[in-house]
């Protein structure tokens, strides 16, 4: 089904695709970290995680013929995520400066 912006839910699994993105399990169905295309901005935000009895820390599960299925992650892996979708927004934002730069620089007049 479809969730509204804002709307929290609790999900009690995750797995990656094969497209490489994270997606939740919620009692509604997979809900993904990501839009689709090109952009692929944020659409999920993790509020809070918890640890429950015989949770192990960022331990495999399985791996399905699509998808990698997981666990909590551990501090390491949030930091290198965070850290990822820093570098891509960074790429993105001197991409366009470049872009902005070339068009000024070709209207000047010769």
């Amino acid at each position: 089904g479809k969730m509204e912006m804002g709307e929290i839910v609790e999900a009690y699994d995750r797995c990656v695709n094969s497209s490489g993105v994270l997606r939740y399990r919620t009692k509604r169905g997979w809900v993904s970290e990501l839009t689709r295309g090109h952009g692929r901005e944020p659409i999920a935000e993790v509020i809070q995680v918890w640890k429950s009895d015989g949770d192990t820390d960022s331990i495999p599960i399985g791996n399905t013929n699509k998808r990698i299925e997981c666990r909590i992650p551990d501090l390491c892996s949030v930091g290198a995520s965070v850290l990822a979708r820093l570098q891509n927004s960074y790429s993105e934002l001197f991409s366009s400066l470049s872009r902005l730069v070339i068009q000024g620089v070709r209207s000047l007049p010769v």
